[in-house]
């Protein structure tokens, strides 16, 4: 079921902050304008979100399911899905990004089944213990899901999705640093790296090797818990704790001036994940305490940028 903008809009104060200086206006143009699509990151100095509308999770469109934790996102613009974990349940859902609707649901015995990359143990229910990030390679056209170890007993890994018959398909996983804990996972299309973030530090990721790269510290930024880059890989959007969303130069490492929205006002209490989609921001609400039968309860908020 989507929630039309107008009842969104009785929960919303406010409007994002703005910055006018022109040498900010030079650094978005050039950042965001050259080689964006159509209906990219707009080329502002001052951007304004608008709430566009609000995708109900709890239960999703047309099914009895409901997400039970909304933690990471990963967007897949051949199927037009969104693939969002559910760290309680240990599920894995695609969302029409058209519709709202549920596409496909993959559980934790999916997942618990998949085989280690080059090898024949299974993953396990250890492994699927604290569901946190996905990514997607647009490239090479595979989905990546991460866990971390914040939960008892778990065991941090990563699972592969390949394309087969048409369909993204759990290939395999590969077992994570004991203690690895990445809340944010990204694709940039510029290098063709999978990033890998945790508060207030990013990492490459290589999973073909198994190997966290080197850690990339972004000054001021903190509470990193979703990720995603532009279009062109210049910029990388962070979802912050609690309800934040900013935009990174991804050359420079420094967040972009008068591109950090609080989100609080619209309803966000717990910004989990970021996605573009078609120009429009997907922001996942993994808050937990909203009382039964709230219409946000693990919402995706979905926001035009102008």
């Amino acid at each position: 079921m989507w929630l039309s903008s107008r009842t969104a809009e009785r929960r919303r104060r406010g409007r994002a902050l703005r910055a006018g200086a022109a040498a900010v206006a030079i650094l978005v143009t050039a950042l965001l304008a050259p080689s964006a699509p159509v209906r990219a990151i707009p080329a502002t100095s001052s951007p304004v979100l608008e709430l566009a509308k609000v995708v109900r999770t709890s239960p999703f469109a047309g099914s009895h399911r409901s997400m039970l934790d909304n933690e990471g996102s990963g967007y897949v613009p051949r199927d037009r899905t969104l693939w969002i974990v559910d760290d309680d349940g240990k599920k894995l859902f695609a969302v029409d990004t058209r519709t709202g609707h549920l596409r496909r649901t993959l559980n934790h015995d999916d997942l618990a089944g998949v085989r280690k990359k080059g090898g024949r143990h299974h993953a396990g229910q250890s492994r699927v213990g604290d569901l946190e990030a996905v990514a997607y390679d647009r490239k090479k056209d595979q989905l990546f899901v991460f866990s971390g170890s914040s939960s008892p007993n778990a065991k941090p890994a990563v699972f592969r999705l390949d394309r087969k018959r048409g369909k993204l398909r759990l290939d395999s996983y590969q077992s994570l640093p004991v203690g690895s804990d990445f809340t944010a996972a990204a694709w940039n299309p510029a290098d063709k790296e999978l990033y890998v973030g945790l508060d207030r530090t990013i990492w490459s990721y290589r999973y073909k090797h198994n190997k966290v790269g080197s850690p990339v510290a972004v000054p001021g930024l903190t509470g990193a818990m979703g990720m995603t880059f532009t279009r062109d890989g210049a910029g990388l959007l962070v979802a912050r704790y609690p309800a934040t969303v900013s935009l990174i130069d991804w050359a420079s490492r420094s967040i972009v001036p008068g591109w950090s929205f609080d989100l609080s006002p619209w309803g966000v209490l717990d910004a989990r994940a970021v996605e573009l989609v078609k120009g429009r921001l997907w922001v996942s609400d993994g808050y937990d305490l909203r009382a039964p039968g709230d219409p946000l309860d693990h919402a995706l908020f979905v926001f035009d940028i102008d």
